[in-house]
């Protein structure tokens, strides 16, 4: 008889705690809301490099509109134009190969 009590106060105390969280879960508003103003990115890139494929699926379905970033994109031919962008000033970020890094850091050393 001890023991059927001592089970279902634990499983009402993990309901309760269960029950707890998820109010709080649901009830916490601020996960919920847009930014109010975009970070803007410059992105360059290759459009035609296959490795981009998870950069475009989030692109068109707007994931990163709503993680609150309003991506501009820089199309480029090759990554070493990327590159270039990117020590210009001209993107903030760029997506390239390891041999374009490569070939800027053999020509820094020399």
């Amino acid at each position: 008889m001890k023991r059927k009590h001592l089970i279902l106060l634990f499983v009402l105390a993990l309901i309760i705690i269960v029950s707890c969280g998820l109010y709080y879960w649901l009830s916490d508003k601020s996960r919920l809301e847009k930014p109010v103003e975009l970070i803007k990115v410059r992105f360059a890139m290759n459009p035609t490099f296959l490795g981009e494929a998870a950069f475009h699926l989030a692109y068109h379905n707007g994931y990163f509109k709503e993680e609150g970033l309003e991506i501009t994109l820089i199309k480029n031919l090759a990554g070493w134009q990327s590159l270039k962008n990117l020590f210009e000033g001209d993107a903030d970020i760029a997506n390239v190969a390891d041999l374009p890094i490569s070939y800027s850091a053999l020509d820094k050393k020399k």
